[in-house]
Order: C-alpha cells, then sequence, then structure tokens
C-alpha cells in the first residue's frame, strides 16, 4: 500500500526503516486503484494512483532520489548550492540523451544538436556552421576536443567556479563497479579532508585548488561549433581507435550519425569514415566541385542567402532552464552559450526585457563578443568592391565568386571586426553603410547602427 512520504520520513527518523528502505518503499505501488480495509483510518486519508504516480515519476522525486544516492556516497548532506548545480549539470545530460546511474556517474554522454545554419546556394553546404551540445564527457575528451582549432566552443568552467565544487564522474568499459568504488572512496575521503583542513577556506585560491584536484573523469558541458566541412575532417581523423581516445570515438559517431541523417551528401555514416586513412581530410570533396551554369542570381546589390537557426528542441531545452525563448534566436543560443561557462541559469522565467541587459552587459559592457561565436550570416553581394575590402572578406570569413558577383559567409563575431577593421581604411564606405545598416537591422545587439564616426 503506498504512504505519503511523510509517513516514510517518520519511519526513518524513528529508526523502524532505513534510507534505503524509504527509497525502495517509496516506489512501491499499484497499477490499478486499490481498495484499502482500514480501521483506524478513513479511505480519503490515503494518496490516490494519480497523486503517488505524480509523486514518484516528478522530476523533483527523481532529484531528490539522487541526491540521497550522492549523500550516501560522499557520506554528508549536500548543500542547497550543490543541488543546484547537480540538478543543472544533471538536466543538460539527460534532455540531450545521455544517461546517468546511482546518482553520480555517466554512463553515456549526452549529444543534442542545437543549430544550424541554412544557406540557400547549395554549394557552400560545406561552409554551414554547425552548434552542438556535448553534455557529460570528462575533462580529458573535452581537452581533445578543443584542441581543433577550428571549433567554437563554449564551455563549463573546469575548476574555478563553485559549480565544480561537486561534479558528475564519467564511468566507461566493463569495469565499471570498480570504477564507481575509487571514485567513492576518493570523495570520502575527501570530505573527511575538508572536515579536518577546510582547504577551500584556508588555501590561497582554495576553491579552484582544491577542484582540481578531483579525477580527471569529471564531467563537463559544452557547446561546440565547427562547419560541415570542418566536422567532416574531424570525422575522418577522430572515428577510428587509432591513436583516439574511447570516449572521442564514442562522442564523435553520435555527432556523426546526426548529421549524416540531415546531410547525406556532405556527411558521411560511422562506418564509412573507419575506412578513410588521416589523408582524405586534404582532398576536395565531389560537393566543392560545382557548375553555376544558368543560376539565377539577384538584381539587387546585397541580398540575405543565409543564417544559423535554432532548431525546435534546442528552444525546449533553453526553456527548461529559464532563457527566454520569445527573443531572436541569435541571442537566445547566445545566451545559453554564455551561462553554460559558469551554469549560471536564471532562477526563473526571464523576460524579454530581462534578456536583452543580460545580453547588452556580456557584449557591450564586458566585451564577450565570443557568446556570439556559433551565429553565423551569409550575405550575396551583387556590387563591385575595391582589392582591399575584399582581403578584408577573405580574413575574417568565406568568400565565394558567382560570375560578377559574390557571396560572403561570415560569423557574426568576425562580422562586427570586418567593420571596425573596415571603417579605420576608408575605402568603399558608401557599400560599408549599406552592409552595416544590413546587418544591423537583423542583429541590433552586436553590430552597431555605424562605425568610424
Amino acid at each position: 500500500i503506498p504512504y505519503s512520504a511523510l509517513w516514510y520520513q517518520r519511519r526513518v527518523r524513528d529508526s523502524l526503516i532505513s534510507k534505503d528502505d524509504q527509497t525502495t518503499y517509496s516506489e512501491v505501488y499499484p497499477l490499478f486503484d486499490p481498495y484499502y480495509v482500514s480501521y483506524d483510518r478513513s479511505f480519503d486519508s490515503y494518496e490516490s494512483l494519480s497523486e503517488v504516480s505524480k509523486r514518484i515519476f516528478s522530476l523533483e522525486t527523481h532529484r531528490q532520489k539522487q541526491f540521497s544516492h550522492i549523500a550516501r556516497t560522499i557520506e554528508r548532506d549536500l548543500t542547497d548550492t550543490e543541488k543546484l548545480y547537480v540538478s543543472h549539470i544533471s538536466s543538460l545530460v539527460e534532455e540531450s540523451g545521455g544517461q546517468i546511474e546511482d546518482g553520480l556517474f555517466i554512463i553515456k554522454p549526452g549529444v543534442m544538436l542545437l543549430s544550424e545554419t541554412r544557406l540557400n546556394l547549395s554549394f557552400l553546404a560545406r561552409n554551414s556552421l554547425i552548434t552542438f551540445l556535448i553534455a557529460g564527457v570528462s575533462i580529458e575528451t573535452s581537452l581533445e576536443l578543443i584542441a581543433h582549432k577550428e571549433a567554437k566552443v563554449a564551455r563549463l568552467t573546469s575548476s574555478k567556479t563553485i559549480a565544480m565544487n561537486l561534479p558528475l564522474f564519467r564511468i566507461q568499459g566493463p569495469n565499471s563497479w570498480s570504477q564507481k568504488q575509487y571514485i567513492q572512496e576518493t570523495l570520502k575521503q575527501r570530505t573527511k579532508f575538508v572536515n579536518s583542513y577546510q582547504p577551500r577556506k584556508t588555501w590561497e585560491n582554495g576553491n579552484e585548488i582544491f577542484n582540481m584536484t578531483l579525477p580527471g573523469c569529471k564531467v563537463t558541458a559544452l557547446c561546440y561549433s565547427m562547419t560541415l566541412g570542418d566536422f567532416d575532417s574531424l570525422f575522418i581523423g577522430r572515428m577510428g581507435p587509432s591513436g583516439n581516445e574511447t570516449e572521442v570515438q564514442e562522442v564523435v559517431r553520435m555527432m556523426a550519425d546526426c548529421l549524416h541523417a540531415l546531410y547525406p551528401d556532405i556527411i558521411y555514416s560511422p562506418q564509412s569514415y573507419l575506412n578513410f586513412n588521416n589523408a582524405e581530410k586534404y582532398k576536395p570533396r565531389e560537393t566543392e566541385q560545382v557548375s553555376f551554369g544558368d543560376l539565377i542570381l539577384p538584381e539587387i546589390s546585397l541580398q540575405w542567402c543565409g543564417e544559423t537557426i535554432v532548431r525546435k528542441n534546442a528552444l525546449k531545452l533553453f526553456k527548461k532552464f529559464n532563457i527566454n525563448v520569445e527573443q531572436p534566436d541569435y541571442l537566445a543560443l547566445s545566451e545559453f552559450r554564455s551561462r553554460i561557462t559558469y551554469l549560471a541559469f536564471p532562477k526563473k522565467k526571464e523576460s524579454i526585457e530581462e534578456s536583452e541587459v543580460y545580453m547588452k552587459k556580456m557584449v557591450n559592457e564586458f566585451g564577450h563578443l565570443s557568446v556570439v561565436a556559433a551565429i553565423q550570416l551569409a550575405i550575396f553581394i551583387g556590387t563591385e568592391f575595391s582589392d582591399i575590402v575584399k582581403s578584408l572578406f577573405v580574413k575574417f570569413g568565406y568568400l565565394s565568386r558567382i560570375r560578377s558577383s559574390h557571396v560572403l559567409v561570415i560569423g557574426l563575431k568576425e562580422c562586427h571586426q570586418l567593420l571596425m577593421q573596415w571603417s579605420k581604411i576608408g575605402i568603399d564606405l558608401e557599400f560599408m553603410k549599406l552592409l552595416t545598416t544590413m546587418v544591423h537591422n537583423k542583429y541590433p545587439l552586436v553590430i552597431r547602427p555605424s562605425y568610424g564616426d
């Protein structure tokens, strides 16, 4: 018979059942409406089946069970701050398809496609910027991914943050039980050490330094952006076992599976990549050998031909973390990338005004233009411009010639840098003003109304 949570708490308090019993018994309930025979309580005093089901399967109950598992492992209760950050990283892992076991241990990392740049000209598709959320991978694996200079990365700070005071841990391979035992013993000893020496308070930079002493399998989360062409090269070099860590192979397989389903002409299946050698990265792909044929070009001098779009499942994820999704896509994604660095998500649902204030502070006050690094745009340019301006386009973006016209594919951050440098040169200023106005109207929080005034 299902009793209330308070009933079980009282039995633990009176030492009639253990905490393990409490966790187990609270999940035992019938799959049909029960009939109660009671001599001391009215029928209405018992929980209904729907109430029991809601209590057992709610996210709140799920998290409380997780906290109980962790508390038993580290032999102390969690602080409210620790519960907040454990909840944040756990939600990132679970929402992106990862799996957590025994409260602390990641047995499968999560990978979720957040955004993609959709270009109107198919021959440019390899230049489309793609962003994944990768959650629940070890710090060691994140270093391998970050080492690829082509990537634009926003990641959870590894040690200098209270969000990493009590991280989760990555478990791999068939000997997972032994790995768990080792980590559990490590955490128990850390609890004893903290009680005796208080390193976070007594050491210089104590919180950061003490967090650095945790095992390298502590997990992190990152937003990982590359062009499709760069992902293709990444998969060629990282899919096989030669020289590649096990978890790196696992993560790139998941990303390749996702992108192969969406872009089969550019991204191969994971199995196909196993047949490539590293030299394949440097060979031109067939999709790059195009003919413009009867392509009809717009008659106006400037026209949009691509922008970054946030996927619907990503917007649902942002909403769960209280990020306002009624704002433009570029702001919602950029805010998520900014907040993931410290798991500093809003405690309640944001208004559009609150989100705008936050992003203005990041971009204008602090100058953190890296938060918009996952945003890309593409513009058809049908007007003439000087070789100096052309060199700027090539420096900051990708410029493709189509007959007597061009297409510029460029990141939003790089577009701001381009306009800053262009304004100092003083050439083709009327063209620069047209381009500035066009991009400012779409991205007003990042691109200024004018440059060089």
